[in-house]
């Protein structure tokens, strides 16, 4: 296997796309079916799925001890040298890596709006302590974007500050990541391994990480018998601290990986280590982390599909009743809805007296503490800001006091604030979830007490229905924008200076602080508790809301009636259609029977799904190389070198930076070279405008190129001579006896045989074609093609057939079709997102797809080998 193969070659990866294409293709489907038939609800419900799917991201976190090779490890990973490593640690600022089809770092600062692009070489600058101490510059992240195939699927790779460094903010930074993070590598060293830090942060990690993969750096600094007694040590540590009967460590030489990676020395990359972590990465995010995404979203489509087909068959049965039974049944239906409703209000009120003070006794106590704090703190200043004025006069001394301490005060309160909603409000909605799982299930008894009433629908009407929690702040901060001190003191008091009556002025300043304080952390709590009380009616809302849905299309549908989109977009009730209604019916369980088939075969382990509109497999993409400039520049060739012939090969390395077909642009650019000289010379010369007359111009296509790159005014002086000479040519077909006039006249229409610049186009085709052979046979342009776009069909077809390696025949061939696959693959992102209305998380790569398949499938439109079909005819 070639190293640049390393990254894509995982067969699961192919698996994953081709489940998670053929869910969204079927979500699709429904989602009409849904808008159509049952209500822009459902259909949103869909949506909201489409995006789950459409955000697949999965954040892999870098953690550990300083100076341990966390970023040398990712630099190895990925086989670029680009995050910065040595002996100054990192700032507090996070590094994430996620794929991009060029390379970008954008830098994000707190406060801000958007993220500002910055060079690549210039990362050094924002995330250590060299280009950035103390992280002055407020960056709370960096990212780099690049083209690597370990970043495809949604992973965000972070690099985090080193734990146990003279920084305290890196460690602080590296911990409050981890809630955030879906699975870790933790990595150690040979030369101190397992610090207590290093123990002590594994505790927390296993807090939030479920899946953790255990590195061992440096292992090129132990030789044998060394090596395995501090392995055998770590394996034996990390079995106590995690409870396990085996744990599995990765011993690396992130050093001799990237330098091996880099020289393109398999044997080395492999000998390092860091190969089989690399695989056992790609086997977890193929497998582990995409099934669990896949399952969940697969049960909630199932369950919109569900509860609309417990809708329509409803309706079925409406039909199927007579009207005075429907009369009896409607009276004990909405009878039962009544007791419901009350059951539900009785719930609802039960969990808000077992939140609210649980809310309390988790934020009092914090509260309480930051009083105490802040108290210690501003007390300490006040002394010593007391105790360095004597004659400035009592008053003047305690305003001055005010003013230097209220900036700080007001600091604090923002910080501690914005802290601690940000560690409290997981456990809240967490809270939120449990309790509410509860409630939600008495909506279920809706369409159940329907099932008992009615009778007849069997267990269909056993439907699930969920309410989507906030993925919000519950927790408010409270605005801080007037914090005011104005001290007060006795008249007598105010007018003496501050030596005379300190002890005074003290203890007055500190009553009136300390009562600061307090209003101030009241503020605070009321207005987190009221967030709480805002979550629980929002919630409360949301479930009658969704029950009032519930009965009122049950009601509907025991009626017989239904809610259908008129012809105007609005929604309107009708009466029922009973053929219209079984064939829905049909329709919908066809959906159902392909979700289901999906899902339960992923959940038995089948190698192989489909149900989406391919059932092909998906080969591993080529990792492309990022292009040297503007894209829309690339795919029209106008950036490319304008040599021909013997100066070719010089420029076939740029070349092969093109996002569409290096021969296509070539041949284009041979064209307009010529074009831009031929133009020229019809408008200034009479000569050439005679041979241009004589020849009868250019084909069809080669004509409208010229009038694309000419101004009228030059065209109306070039082709004045053709023109007459066409209607010499005509005038003369009109007196002759011809027995077939209209083949003369198509004579009249140059074809590619007689084209000047079709030659030229195919003389530089053909040129360019064997010098292109030629280099690809080297090894540099080996590698040069396999990191590229390649070539389109077309000329993949002549390429093959004067390259004399049967070897290199197979590898363009599975080049292409990995090209291919991955062009798929990037147009359904591309849909997905579009669906999903997430145009703002599509990359470069996706949102190109579109052309770059064209191309590479029938060529450039700018040269569509138009001898080819001369010929044919």
């Amino acid at each position: 296997m070639a190293l640049a193969d390393v990254d894509s070659d995982f067969a699961k990866f192919k698996q994953y796309l081709q489940v998670k294409q053929s869910i969204a293709y079927e979500i699709r489907n429904l989602s009409d079916f849904l808008k159509k038939h049952v209500g822009e609800r459902k259909s949103e419900e869909c949506r909201q799925l489409m995006v789950k799917l459409a955000e697949d991201r999965f954040t892999l976190a870098v953690v550990g001890q300083f100076k341990r090779g966390k970023s040398s490890l990712m630099n190895a990973i990925i086989g670029r040298d680009l995050l910065p490593t040595g002996v100054l640690p990192l700032t507090s600022a996070i590094t994430v890596l996620k794929y991009g089809p060029r390379e970008r770092l954008m830098i994000l600062k707190e406060g801000a709006l958007y993220p500002e692009e910055a060079p690549i070489s210039s990362l050094v600058e924002y995330v250590t302590e060299k280009g950035n101490p103390g992280n002055v510059k407020k960056v709370e992240r960096a990212v780099l974007e690049l083209p690597v195939q370990f970043l495809r699927r949604g992973l965000e790779f972070v690099d985090t500050p080193g734990i146990g460094s003279a920084i305290e903010a890196n460690t602080a930074t590296t911990y409050g990541f981890l809630p955030r993070s879906d699975a870790v590598i933790f990595v150690t060293s040979v030369d101190t391994p397992l610090t207590r830090a290093e123990t002590d942060f594994l505790q927390s990690i296993r807090e939030y990480v479920r899946k953790v993969f255990f590195v061992v750096n440096k292992i090129d600094l132990a030789g044998g018998k060394e090596r395995l007694e501090i392995l055998n040590f770590i394996s034996e540590r990390l079995e106590r601290q995690t409870g396990a009967e085996e744990v599995q460590i990765f011993p690396v030489s992130s050093a001799m990986a990237l330098e091996s990676k880099l020289a393109g020395k398999e044997e080395g990359y492999e000998k390092s280590g860091v190969k089989a972590l690399q695989e056992a990465l790609a086997k977890f995010l193929s497998s582990e982390k995409s099934h669990g995404l896949l399952v969940s979203v697969l049960d909630k489509v199932l369950r919109v599909a569900t509860e609309a087909h417990h809708e329509l068959s409803l309706l079925k049965l409406a039909g199927e009743t007579s009207r005075e039974e429907v009369q009896k049944k409607m009276a004990a239906l909405k009878e039962r809805f009544q007791v419901l409703r009350k059951a539900r209000a009785k719930s609802q009120q039960e969990v808000r007296e077992r939140i609210l003070p649980w809310a309390r006794e988790k934020i009092s106590p914090e509260i309480a503490a930051f009083r105490a704090d802040e108290a210690d703190v501003l007390l300490g200043e006040l002394n010593e800001a007391l105790s360095q004025s004597n004659w400035e006069l009592s008053i003047l001394a305690a305003q001055d006091v005010a003013r230097q301490m209220l900036p700080r005060f007001k600091q604090d309160l923002e910080k501690w604030t914005k802290e601690k909603a940000e560690s409290l409000d997981p456990a809240f909605l967490q809270a939120l979830q449990m309790e509410w799982v509860k409630i939600e299930r008495e909506l279920q008894e809706i369409p159940a007490a329907a099932v008992e009433v009615l009778g007849g629908l069997g267990e269909e009407a056993a439907s699930e229905t969920s309410i989507e929690l906030p993925t919000h702040w519950v927790l408010q901060r409270p605005s801080f924008g007037n914090v005011d001190w104005n001290p007060k003191l006795p008249i007598l008091a105010a007018c003496l200076p501050l030596f005379v009556v300190r002890p005074l002025v003290r203890g007055r300043l500190v009553a009136e602080l300390e009562g600061l304080i307090g209003f101030y952390a009241e503020r605070i709590e009321d207005a987190f508790l009221k967030g709480v009380d805002d979550a629980l009616n929002r919630l409360g809302f949301e479930i009658e809301k969704r029950a009032g849905e519930i009965e009122s299309r049950i009601v509907q549908a025991v009626e017989g009636k239904r809610v259908t989109k008129s012809i105007d977009g609005h929604w309107q009730i009708v009466e029922l259609d009973r053929e219209e209604l079984s064939r829905e019916l049909d329709t919908l369980e066809a959906i159902e029977k392909k979700l289901g088939r999906i899902r339960t075969a992923m959940l038995e382990g089948e190698p192989s799904l489909s149900g989406g509109p391919s059932a092909e497999p998906i080969f591993p993409a080529f990792e492309p190389s990022p292009p040297s400039v503007p894209e829309q520049e690339l795919l029209s060739g106008a950036a490319l070198n304008k040599a021909t012939g013997s100066e070719v090969e010089k420029d076939l390395l740029p070349d092969l930076a093109t996002r569409g077909c290096p021969v296509c642009n070539r041949m284009i650019d041979a064209a307009y070279r010529f074009y831009a000289g031929r133009q020229y010379e019809l408008a200034t010369q009479e000569q050439a405008q005679r041979a241009h007359a004589a020849s009868l111009g250019f084909c069809p296509l080669h004509t409208w190129q010229l009038e694309a790159m000419s101004s009228p005014h030059g065209l109306s002086q070039g082709f004045p001579r053709l023109m007459e000479r066409l209607s010499a040519d005509l005038s003369r077909l009109a007196l002759s006896e011809n027995s077939n006039p209209g083949e003369s006249v198509l004579t009249l229409i140059p074809s590619a045989k007689d084209c000047e610049v079709c030659r030229l186009v195919q003389d530089a085709e053909k040129i360019y074609l064997n010098s292109f052979a030629g280099f690809i046979q080297t090894p540099e342009g080996h590698k040069a093609y396999m990191n590229s776009q390649g070539v389109c069909l077309h000329h993949l077809g002549l390429l093959i057939s004067i390259v004399p390696s049967k070897e290199k025949v197979r590898f363009l061939l599975e080049h292409a079709a990995r090209l291919f696959a991955q062009i798929s693959e990037d147009m359904q992102n591309y849909a997905l997102k579009r669906d999903a209305l997430r145009r703002d998380i599509q990359n470069l790569d996706e949102e190109d797809a579109y052309l770059r398949g064209l191309i590479h499938s029938v060529g450039a439109k700018k040269v569509c080998f138009p001898w080819e079909m001369d010929a044919e005819v």
